[in-house]
């Protein structure tokens, strides 16, 4: 369908995979966050490009660009952080 290809967006947790450098905050607030993101594609199935922001738990902000994966109203998405330069893995929902 057509409709599949339209862009969606996303709303989800997101944790930075590997060690971070905290800077003074715990560990599990470096590396855990919200994300809003907007994906190329809302088709169920199929992987789309993934790009958007992160608000961490300990208040750094950071960018993102990937790929994901959706499942009815859910995604999957791996991503990498430019501005924390490390991967991302998050999951969430999308709006259909």
């Amino acid at each position: 369908m057509a409709d599949d290809f339209d862009p969606t967006f996303f709303a989800g947790v997101s944790w930075v995979i590997g060690p971070v450098s905290s800077g003074g905050s715990s560990d599990a607030q470096s590396r855990a966050g919200l994300s809003l993101r907007v994906l190329s594609s809302k088709q169920t199935g199929a992987i789309a490009g993934a790009a958007g922001v992160t608000r961490y738990f300990d208040g750094s902000m950071g960018c993102d660009a990937g790929i994901a994966y959706s499942r009815r109203n859910e995604s999957y998405i791996a991503t990498y952080d430019f501005c924390k330069r490390k991967p991302l893995a998050s999951v969430g929902g999308i709006a259909r």
